[in-house]
């Protein structure tokens, strides 16, 4: 279990009445959606901006907490905007336990409501008046969209090397990270070498984070995960795991692979025979396990990036969701 301190505890509760506001104005305009908006998952990314806000302003909280907050609340709207893209993009069913959108309302609906609540980002950040803190949204924005590009054109592709796969997870998951860990250490008043320490901390984890989020699709269970396992490779994505064991099976496993590829290109559904053997071969060449010893190198690298930052209890705190991002099970 993730613990948090108490004073990033009250700060996250103002967010969620922040998200709340936006979630009842999307649905006066489209009823059913507020519940889908608010189902909150962990709140990793506000709860890094506010750590690396209180990082540097301990308990007085005397920097600009209001920048704090709102960008806290862009973020995690950013980030509800990208999910519901994703979710008609790859056609899910089930995200964080329940029914999606696009599932229950259908696509073209699911599409709108992220552009809404996109719209809704822009408008806060823009509020602030502050352009460190629109620059670094902008930035991460552009590259969500065009990780999500990258991993569309990817899909499918056997020849996905592990350098390619990096690159693409540093856009459309650690964009975000790095985005929120900045973002704090900007409205503190942080120098410009503690912001780049936040940075290096906000990508190292954002991309260990996504090869964890790769290695459950193989392992975890749907109670848990909160979402349709064993769905990445019949979905197309040639995630870390794939790509380890097309470098390290022998030359009938690794055809093998590329045939079941090919065929799920045209299925577009994996049987669990099939994914059985996936899996299988995936045991065969410890493929999980150097998928999981390359999270925790860059596991490592975010806690090396903490450390000439300031040591208190919110320093800790971001340590521990490194930890907790390499053992999560959900």
């Amino acid at each position: 279990m993730l613990q948090i301190p108490n004073r990033i505890k009250k700060d996250l509760k103002l967010v969620e009445k922040k998200l709340g506001f936006y979630a009842h104005k999307t649905e006066g305009i489209l009823p059913g959606v507020r519940g889908l908006i608010l189902n909150g998952g962990k709140r990793i990314r506000p709860s890094l901006l506010l750590l690396s806000y209180r990082l540097f302003k301990g308990l007085k909280g005397n920097g600009t907490l209001k920048t704090a907050l709102d960008s806290a609340t862009v973020v995690e709207l950013l980030h509800a905007a990208s999910l519901l893209h994703d979710d008609v993009i790859e056609g899910a069913k089930l995200r964080r336990g329940a029914k999606t959108l696009n599932a229950s309302m259908g696509d073209k609906t699911a599409v709108l409501v992220g552009d809404l609540l996109s719209t809704f980002s822009s408008q806060i950040v823009s509020e602030t008046q502050n352009f460190e803190v629109l620059k670094r949204i902008s930035r991460a924005s552009t590259l969500i969209c065009e990780g999500e590009i990258e991993d569309v054109v990817n899909s499918y592709n056997v020849r996905m090397s592990k350098e390619r796969y990096i690159g693409l997870v540093m856009k459309k998951t650690a964009a975000l990270f790095e985005a929120c860990s900045e973002i704090g250490g900007v409205a503190a008043g942080a120098g410009p070498a503690e912001i780049r320490a936040l940075r290096h901390y906000g990508t190292n984890l954002g991309i260990a984070f996504q090869i964890v989020d790769d290695i459950l699709d193989y392992t975890a269970e749907v109670r848990e995960f909160g979402k349709p396992v064993l769905s990445d490779l019949a979905e197309g994505k040639i995630t870390l795991p794939i790509i380890y064991a097309l470098k390290k099976a022998s030359q009938s496993d690794r055809k093998r692979i590329v045939r079941i590829v090919a065929e799920l290109k045209q299925r577009k559904h994996a049987t669990e025979a099939i994914m059985r053997e996936v899996k299988a071969v995936l045991m065969r060449y410890d493929c999980l396990s150097l998928s999981y010893k390359t999270a925790v190198e860059y596991t490592d690298g975010a806690i090396r990036a903490l450390r000439k930052l300031p040591d208190n209890e919110f320093k800790q705190a971001l340590k521990e969701i490194a930890t907790f991002v390499i053992h999560r099970e959900y």
